[in-house]
């Protein structure tokens, strides 16, 4: 993976200062609200008055998610949102984060303006334009009708869906009855996944990201009956990238990550049989590969995911789901008879979930709260069969007041470098974050 470029000692020195009043404010504000002090409640009262709240957080990361060495990562970010509702129509709301990751090393910049929309309502129309997350799909966090808008899986965030994006677009829905629903949304940007790729040894690498995207997408939706569904398609660019070698760059040895357009046919539901609720997910992806003998493009493929869940004791959340990827059109890329193509071509269908012709795997996880719900452990787990790859993710999440946070947790990946999870093992970590939420 290409390295940052490093900044010059004096702005090294600032961060690492910075860092040191960033996190003694942090503790400070902290303690000072614990105390419920009048000057700190009014300014919070203040802020929410004009929609305005977000939260100052300080975390560190044994490891980044880079598949670099840096390993003793210290982060400093403040988060924000704005929400104003001018009329029963018209709405604002925009999100975002600033801040310095690997504070006195890399310096990496973590700006970036998450959402920023208006909103409208039309008799039995609502619009929302701009740059928004859309998140499809009911399975639980493995989602293949969620093709939409981007996360960013090297950001360092206790909770995964800070990881996500938005793309400018519009959105409509239109109120068919008391629960159905159609939606359309349009996306005139396009951006990917920002994740890290294991490439093979000696490559450089550089991405080709379309700047045409004009991407589409509509579904159906029933919500509020015994049984929710949806039926969904998506035409437009994948967000995970294709791998080929860059011609006009030989004799030198560059990866460059394509985007393809895809057509993705999805259905989900969720519905409750007792005292279980049982959710599920499907979706076929059709790829411009549709014959299968093109290394440098993804296969067509069919993903599909199901789920239990129960609450016992109260408060004790159980999820278990299965999950199995079929690839159409299979070829084996380790076959390719050119071994810079073929070792391309093998790290490409591996970051895809593409190793295998047919990949199966289970996910689990467990929450559960005590102490009047200040805390809360949870364990989540995914475990691939064949090849065999895991991720174990264990988190205990403490409130010290109504404002102060607490989280420690870890992310360990293993299994075979013919995994997915296994290819990412570099990236194993043990994480501690505080945070101030006003």
């Amino acid at each position: 993976m290409p390295q940052c470029a490093v900044r010059e000692p004096s702005r090294r020195g600032f961060l690492r200062r910075a860092t040191r009043i960033f996190l003694a404010a942090t503790l400070s504000t902290a303690a000072t609200a614990s105390e419920d002090n009048g000057t700190w409640s009014a300014l919070n009262s203040t802020l929410n008055k004009f929609g305005i709240d977000g939260s100052v957080r300080a975390s560190r990361w044994t490891s980044n998610k880079m598949l670099d060495d840096d390993k003793g990562v210290d982060n400093a970010m403040l988060w924000a949102r704005f929400y104003r509702k001018f009329t029963d129509d018209v709405g604002v709301y925009a999100a975002g984060h600033v801040g310095v990751e690997d504070l006195g090393e890399s310096n990496r910049d973590r700006n970036r303006l998450r959402e920023g929309y208006v909103d409208l309502r039309l008799n039995q129309w609502d619009l929302r334009i701009g740059k928004q997350i859309i998140a499809w799909g009911r399975a639980d966090r493995i989602n293949p009708t969620d093709n939409l808008t981007p996360r960013d899986f090297t950001l360092l965030v206790p909770e995964e869906d800070d990881n996500r994006f938005g793309s400018l677009a519009l959105r409509s829905k239109m109120a068919i009855g008391e629960q159905h629903s159609l939606h359309a949304v349009w996306l005139p940007d396009f951006r990917p996944h920002r994740y890290p790729v294991p490439l093979p040894a000696g490559f450089g690498m550089e991405k080709d990201i379309p700047d045409d995207a004009d991407n589409f997408a509509v579904k159906f939706e029933q919500s509020g009956g015994r049984v929710d569904w949806s039926v969904s398609y998506y035409y437009g660019y994948d967000l995970v990238p294709d791998w080929r070698i860059k011609a006009s760059a030989l004799p030198a040895l560059v990866a460059q990550a394509t985007h393809h357009k895809i057509q993705v046919l999805g259905l989900d539901g969720a519905t409750t049989a007792g005292q279980y609720g049982i959710r599920w997910e499907f979706a076929y992806t059709r790829t411009r590969d549709s014959d299968g003998d093109d290394p440098e493009i993804k296969n067509p493929f069919f993903f599909g995911v199901f789920g239990v869940e129960r609450t016992v004791m109260d408060n004790l959340s159980i999820n278990v789901q299965m999950y199995s990827r079929y690839v159409s059109k299979y070829h084996d890329p380790s076959n390719i008879a050119n071994p810079v193509v073929s070792g391309v071509a093998t790290q490409s269908a591996i970051s895809s979930n593409q190793g295998k012709k047919a990949e199966y795997g289970v996910t689990t996880r467990i929450s559960k709260k005590w102490w009047n719900d200040t805390l809360e452990g949870e364990f989540a787990a995914v475990y691939g069969f064949d090849p065999r790859g895991y991720l174990l993710r264990p988190k205990v999440t403490y409130a010290f007041s109504d404002r102060l946070k607490g989280i420690v947790g870890a992310e360990y990946y293993g299994g075979s470098d013919e995994s997915f999870f296994g290819s990412l093992s570099d990236n194993r970590a043990v994480f501690a974050e505080v945070s101030y939420w006003f």
